[in-house]
């Protein structure tokens, strides 16, 4: 069997994280949660602005970096999360990654993220439900970009 060449993966990766997207918002609205759209993804509505800020340096620090040096292609600004991208830190424990995240948000925003998931049925990990994908990406018939192409 004829192995697909990584750069056809690379290629269609847009694609792949726009189903991924779109299934994550449709699977979260089926728990109960109301999702706003913004520009390019969505939001849990109830979330804090300052926290979802807060939870999003990393977008912050590309698109500074970006207006720094007058990159304005969408493109480019990609390749500068490679750059950009402050190195893991080793040897956390899952305890010390979730006390590191808590320590981020307010009492008040902590108490707004509660009030969002606090009545929400949480499902079995063993018995998800997949949904039908609706939104920018199509069904999950859809094929990706290069496929259309000839390419998959």
């Amino acid at each position: 069997m004829e192995s697909r060449p990584i750069r056809g993966i690379k290629a269609d990766a847009p694609y792949f994280q726009a189903m991924f997207r779109t299934r994550l918002a449709n699977r979260l609205q089926a728990l109960g949660y109301d999702i706003r759209k913004t520009k390019d993804d969505f939001e849990i509505t109830g979330v804090p602005e300052r926290t979802i800020k807060e939870f999003s340096r990393r977008t912050t620090l590309i698109e500074k970096t970006a207006d720094l040096l007058g990159i304005k292609k969408p493109e480019t600004k990609a390749k500068l999360g490679a750059t950009t991208r402050e190195p893991k830190k080793e040897g956390q424990t899952w305890d010390s990654l979730v006390r590191g995240w808590e320590d981020r948000v307010t009492l008040r925003e902590r108490h707004a993220i509660h009030e969002t998931v606090a009545h929400k049925e949480i499902p079995s990990p063993n018995s998800p439900t997949p949904l039908p994908l609706t939104g920018q990406c199509g069904t999950a018939s859809s094929a990706p970009p290069s496929s259309q192409n000839g390419n998959w």
